[in-house]
């Protein structure tokens, strides 16, 4: 299975590096690549896309780490929005989204990957309302989604690691079905965690 992991608006790669670690003493069978956002902004630090693109340009500019093989996509904020947008890639099994938001509702039109959601209650970036939106809208189209609730702000806590972790376990993602794989999909650490859910 590979992960990617997708660092935030004016972040870099390394932004997310104790995350890739936690993944990796868990599934020790586990790639994870940390990809660069192409925007370069003041300082070396990076975005994903600019005005006059989206979250769709830059998943798609991710197309090399598509593949035969299980892809789970994960992403901070602005990333999150990436990971959101490339669920309907070839070999995508699973996309999270922390702190992050939906760009484009037609990003989860006719997909069935596993959805995993973290948010701050006190992030003053991206409002708490865009995870709940996201989660509603999963349980419309029967996505099964998770969604973790804390009491911090625009950040990805240890708390939402140690979720994160757990749901990549539950899920298996290295041994997601073969047809799953060949198919484009068509279309403070206080936590409230909502189990699984197929749907609403």
């Amino acid at each position: 299975m590979k992960l990617l992991l997708l660092h935030g608006h004016d972040g870099i790669p390394g932004d997310l590096l104790p995350v890739a670690e936690a993944v990796r003493v868990a599934i020790t069978t586990v790639s994870v690549v940390l990809p660069a956002g192409p925007v370069r902004l003041a300082d070396g630090r990076l975005a994903w896309w600019n005005d006059d693109d989206g979250p769709a340009a830059a998943a798609l500019s991710l197309a090399s780490h598509f593949g035969a093989e299980p892809v789970v996509v994960a992403g901070f904020s602005q990333g999150g929005a990436v990971a959101l947008a490339s669920a309907r890639q070839r070999g995508v099994v699973g996309v999270a989204s922390i702190g992050g938001f939906l760009h484009d509702p037609s990003d989860l039109a006719g997909t069935t990957v596993a959805m995993f959601v973290a948010h701050g209650r006190g992030d003053e970036i991206v409002d708490v309302f865009h995870a709940e939106s996201l989660v509603r809208r999963a349980g419309r189209l029967n996505i099964a989604h998770e969604l973790v609730l804390h009491d911090g702000g625009h950040e990805w806590t240890p708390l939402v690691t140690d979720c994160f972790v757990e749901w990549l376990l539950r899920h298996d993602f290295a041994h997601a079905p073969e047809a799953l794989l060949d198919r484009r999909h068509s279309g403070s650490d206080n936590a409230d965690h909502a189990p699984e859910n197929p749907g609403v």
